[in-house]
Protein backbone atom coordinates (compact mmCIF):
# COMPACT_ATOMS: atom_id res chain seq x y z
CA UNK A 1 0.00 0.00 0.00
CA UNK A 2 1.15 3.43 -1.12
CA UNK A 3 1.12 5.59 2.12
CA UNK A 4 3.74 8.73 1.57
CA UNK A 5 4.76 10.89 -0.99
CA UNK A 6 8.13 9.53 -1.15
CA UNK A 7 6.34 6.32 -1.43
CA UNK A 8 4.60 7.92 -4.83
CA UNK A 9 7.95 9.32 -5.62
CA UNK A 10 9.67 5.89 -5.87
CA UNK A 11 7.18 4.28 -7.41
CA UNK A 12 6.45 7.13 -10.37
CA UNK A 13 10.75 6.12 -10.84
CA UNK A 14 9.64 3.07 -10.63
CA UNK A 15 7.13 3.27 -13.85
CA UNK A 16 9.04 5.13 -15.70
CA UNK A 17 12.08 2.94 -15.50
CA UNK A 18 9.52 -0.37 -16.46
CA UNK A 19 7.91 1.38 -19.19
CA UNK A 20 11.22 2.95 -20.88
CA UNK A 21 12.71 -0.79 -20.93
CA UNK A 22 15.47 0.45 -19.37
CA UNK A 23 18.42 -2.07 -18.79
CA UNK A 24 21.74 -1.13 -17.77
CA UNK A 25 23.65 -4.63 -17.24
CA UNK A 26 26.65 -2.93 -15.78
CA UNK A 27 24.26 -1.77 -12.57
CA UNK A 28 22.46 -5.12 -12.54
CA UNK A 29 23.18 -8.20 -10.06
CA UNK A 30 22.18 -11.13 -11.92
CA UNK A 31 21.63 -13.18 -8.83
CA UNK A 32 18.93 -10.61 -7.49
CA UNK A 33 15.57 -10.52 -8.14
CA UNK A 34 14.38 -8.00 -11.29
CA UNK A 35 11.97 -6.00 -8.80
CA UNK A 36 13.95 -6.21 -5.37
CA UNK A 37 14.09 -2.80 -4.23
CA UNK A 38 17.43 -2.74 -3.24
CA UNK A 39 18.52 -3.82 -7.13
CA UNK A 40 16.29 -1.52 -8.57
CA UNK A 41 17.57 1.43 -6.07
CA UNK A 42 20.83 0.40 -7.22
CA UNK A 43 20.15 0.80 -11.26
CA UNK A 44 18.45 4.04 -10.30
CA UNK A 45 21.83 5.10 -8.71
CA UNK A 46 24.08 4.13 -11.49
CA UNK A 47 21.72 6.21 -14.08
CA UNK A 48 21.54 9.57 -11.61
CA UNK A 49 25.21 9.40 -11.11
CA UNK A 50 25.95 8.70 -14.90
CA UNK A 51 23.52 11.86 -15.55
CA UNK A 52 25.67 13.67 -13.25
CA UNK A 53 28.46 12.85 -14.33
CA UNK A 54 28.09 13.29 -17.95
CA UNK A 55 26.20 16.25 -17.53
CA UNK A 56 26.64 18.85 -20.33
CA UNK A 57 24.84 22.53 -21.95
CA UNK A 58 25.46 24.91 -24.32
CA UNK A 59 26.03 28.85 -23.53
CA UNK A 60 25.48 29.75 -26.45
CA UNK A 61 23.44 28.61 -29.72
CA UNK A 62 20.07 26.96 -29.25
CA UNK A 63 19.83 27.49 -25.62
CA UNK A 64 16.35 26.48 -25.39
CA UNK A 65 16.51 22.88 -26.46
CA UNK A 66 20.55 22.50 -24.93
CA UNK A 67 21.14 25.20 -22.42
CA UNK A 68 21.34 24.80 -18.66
CA UNK A 69 17.86 25.72 -18.11
CA UNK A 70 16.47 23.99 -21.71
CA UNK A 71 13.13 21.99 -20.86
CA UNK A 72 14.85 19.03 -21.64
CA UNK A 73 17.44 19.41 -18.77
CA UNK A 74 14.11 20.46 -16.67
CA UNK A 75 12.81 17.16 -17.03
CA UNK A 76 16.08 15.78 -15.49
CA UNK A 77 16.51 18.22 -12.63
CA UNK A 78 12.68 17.15 -11.59
CA UNK A 79 13.48 13.39 -12.25
CA UNK A 80 16.81 14.19 -9.88
CA UNK A 81 14.72 16.12 -7.66
CA UNK A 82 12.73 13.38 -6.77
CA UNK A 83 15.38 10.57 -7.08
CA UNK A 84 17.42 12.64 -4.07
CA UNK A 85 14.33 12.14 -1.64
CA UNK A 86 14.88 8.90 -1.63
CA UNK A 87 18.38 8.08 -2.56
CA UNK A 88 20.86 6.03 0.05
CA UNK A 89 23.47 9.57 -0.71
CA UNK A 90 20.31 12.29 -1.12
CA UNK A 91 23.50 14.67 -0.28
CA UNK A 92 25.19 14.20 -3.62
CA UNK A 93 21.72 14.70 -5.40
CA UNK A 94 20.36 17.71 -3.68
CA UNK A 95 24.36 19.31 -3.97
CA UNK A 96 24.49 18.69 -7.58
CA UNK A 97 20.72 19.91 -8.15
CA UNK A 98 21.23 23.48 -5.74
CA UNK A 99 24.97 23.75 -7.63
CA UNK A 100 22.92 23.72 -10.80
CA UNK A 101 20.68 26.49 -9.91
CA UNK A 102 22.92 28.81 -8.36
CA UNK A 103 24.91 28.55 -11.97
CA UNK A 104 21.84 29.70 -13.22
CA UNK A 105 20.57 32.38 -10.53
CA UNK A 106 17.52 30.80 -10.43
CA UNK A 107 16.36 32.17 -13.39
CA UNK A 108 13.30 31.45 -16.00
CA UNK A 109 14.48 31.11 -19.15
CA UNK A 110 14.05 33.90 -21.60
CA UNK A 111 14.73 32.60 -25.48
CA UNK A 112 11.55 34.16 -27.03
CA UNK A 113 11.45 38.05 -25.82
CA UNK A 114 11.98 39.17 -29.32
CA UNK A 115 9.20 36.83 -31.09
CA UNK A 116 5.71 38.06 -30.73
CA UNK A 117 4.58 34.45 -30.97
CA UNK A 118 5.99 32.75 -28.38
CA UNK A 119 7.55 36.07 -26.16
CA UNK A 120 7.37 34.89 -22.35
CA UNK A 121 4.73 32.47 -22.35
CA UNK A 122 6.42 29.35 -24.05
CA UNK A 123 5.65 26.59 -21.61
CA UNK A 124 8.85 25.00 -22.38
CA UNK A 125 10.70 27.42 -20.33
CA UNK A 126 8.40 26.62 -17.47
CA UNK A 127 9.66 23.04 -17.08
CA UNK A 128 12.87 24.47 -14.93
CA UNK A 129 10.40 26.67 -13.13
CA UNK A 130 8.96 23.31 -11.64
CA UNK A 131 12.42 22.32 -10.07
CA UNK A 132 13.07 25.96 -8.73
CA UNK A 133 9.88 25.66 -6.67
CA UNK A 134 10.48 21.86 -5.46
CA UNK A 135 14.12 22.98 -4.38
CA UNK A 136 12.47 26.03 -2.47
CA UNK A 137 9.71 24.39 -0.71
CA UNK A 138 12.77 21.99 0.77
CA UNK A 139 15.01 24.70 1.04
CA UNK A 140 13.09 27.98 1.67
CA UNK A 141 15.41 30.37 0.27
CA UNK A 142 13.37 33.55 -1.54
CA UNK A 143 16.07 33.45 -4.48
CA UNK A 144 14.41 29.77 -5.85
CA UNK A 145 11.38 31.13 -6.60
CA UNK A 146 11.72 35.08 -6.98
CA UNK A 147 12.09 34.63 -10.99
CA UNK A 148 9.47 31.81 -11.24
CA UNK A 149 6.95 33.78 -9.49
CA UNK A 150 8.09 37.25 -10.89
CA UNK A 151 7.42 36.02 -14.66
CA UNK A 152 4.05 33.83 -13.41
CA UNK A 153 2.82 36.86 -12.09
CA UNK A 154 3.52 38.93 -15.34
CA UNK A 155 1.83 36.36 -17.73
CA UNK A 156 -1.04 36.38 -15.46
CA UNK A 157 -0.95 40.24 -15.53
CA UNK A 158 -0.87 40.31 -19.44
CA UNK A 159 -2.66 37.29 -20.56
CA UNK A 160 -1.86 35.51 -23.41
CA UNK A 161 -3.25 35.32 -27.16
CA UNK A 162 -6.01 32.99 -26.31
CA UNK A 163 -6.38 31.42 -30.05
CA UNK A 164 -5.56 27.26 -29.84
CA UNK A 165 -3.11 27.64 -32.75
CA UNK A 166 -0.69 25.07 -32.31
CA UNK A 167 2.14 27.53 -34.08
CA UNK A 168 1.30 30.51 -31.57
CA UNK A 169 2.59 28.64 -28.36
CA UNK A 170 1.09 31.17 -25.91
CA UNK A 171 -1.89 28.89 -25.31
CA UNK A 172 -1.10 25.33 -24.17
CA UNK A 173 -1.87 23.95 -27.55
CA UNK A 174 -0.11 21.17 -27.43
CA UNK A 175 0.01 18.18 -24.92
CA UNK A 176 3.75 18.66 -23.78
CA UNK A 177 2.59 21.60 -22.13
CA UNK A 178 0.20 19.98 -19.81
CA UNK A 179 3.09 18.51 -18.35
CA UNK A 180 5.03 21.38 -18.42
CA UNK A 181 3.29 24.68 -16.83
CA UNK A 182 0.14 23.39 -14.79
CA UNK A 183 2.27 22.00 -11.85
CA UNK A 184 4.34 25.53 -11.42
CA UNK A 185 0.55 27.05 -10.73
CA UNK A 186 -0.26 24.56 -8.85
CA UNK A 187 3.33 24.52 -6.66
CA UNK A 188 2.72 28.75 -6.85
CA UNK A 189 -0.50 28.19 -5.09
CA UNK A 190 0.51 25.68 -2.31
CA UNK A 191 3.41 27.69 -1.81
CA UNK A 192 1.48 31.35 -1.43
CA UNK A 193 -2.00 30.09 -0.64
CA UNK A 194 -3.27 32.71 -3.63
CA UNK A 195 -6.25 31.27 -5.64
CA UNK A 196 -5.39 33.78 -9.03
CA UNK A 197 -2.57 30.70 -10.01
CA UNK A 198 -5.07 27.76 -9.64
CA UNK A 199 -7.94 29.51 -11.10
CA UNK A 200 -5.58 30.25 -14.13
CA UNK A 201 -4.52 26.53 -14.23
CA UNK A 202 -7.62 25.16 -14.23
CA UNK A 203 -9.33 27.61 -16.63
CA UNK A 204 -6.48 26.42 -18.90
CA UNK A 205 -6.03 22.98 -18.19
CA UNK A 206 -9.61 22.24 -19.46
CA UNK A 207 -9.23 24.67 -22.26
CA UNK A 208 -6.30 22.55 -23.53
CA UNK A 209 -7.85 19.27 -22.64
CA UNK A 210 -10.63 19.70 -24.69
CA UNK A 211 -9.24 21.46 -27.26
CA UNK A 212 -6.57 17.67 -27.93
CA UNK A 213 -9.11 15.33 -26.88
CA UNK A 214 -11.44 13.68 -29.65
CA UNK A 215 -14.32 12.49 -28.59
CA UNK A 216 -15.01 10.24 -31.49
CA UNK A 217 -11.71 8.12 -31.52
CA UNK A 218 -11.44 8.47 -27.59
CA UNK A 219 -8.22 9.71 -28.35
CA UNK A 220 -5.81 13.15 -27.81
CA UNK A 221 -4.88 14.04 -31.02
CA UNK A 222 -2.19 16.96 -32.08
CA UNK A 223 -3.33 18.93 -35.34
CA UNK A 224 -4.33 16.61 -38.06
CA UNK A 225 -2.77 13.35 -37.06
CA UNK A 226 -3.46 11.09 -33.89
CA UNK A 227 -0.67 10.77 -31.66
CA UNK A 228 -0.59 7.54 -30.04
CA UNK A 229 3.74 7.46 -29.60
CA UNK A 230 4.79 7.59 -25.43
CA UNK A 231 5.24 11.38 -26.08
CA UNK A 232 1.48 11.83 -25.96
CA UNK A 233 0.49 9.51 -23.18
CA UNK A 234 3.59 10.27 -20.57
CA UNK A 235 2.77 13.58 -21.03
CA UNK A 236 -0.69 13.77 -20.16
CA UNK A 237 -0.19 11.19 -17.50
CA UNK A 238 3.15 12.69 -16.01
CA UNK A 239 1.47 16.40 -16.45
CA UNK A 240 -2.10 15.42 -14.40
CA UNK A 241 0.43 13.52 -11.61
CA UNK A 242 2.34 16.71 -11.42
CA UNK A 243 -0.80 19.07 -11.19
CA UNK A 244 -2.54 16.78 -8.83
CA UNK A 245 0.49 15.87 -6.77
Amino acid sequence: MIKTWSDKRFLSLLILLLCIGFVNTSCRDENKPPFDTVAIKSVLTCVADWQIENFTYLEEGNLHDYGIDAWTNGVLFLGMTDWAAIAPDSARYYNWLLDIGRKNDWKAPANFLHHPKYSIYHSDELTVCQYYLRMYELFQQPEMMLATKQRIDTILANPPDPSMNYRSKQSWTWCDALFMAPPVYVQLYRITGETKYLEYMDHHFKKTWEHLYDKEQKLFSGMTATWIRGSITGNLFSGAVGTVG
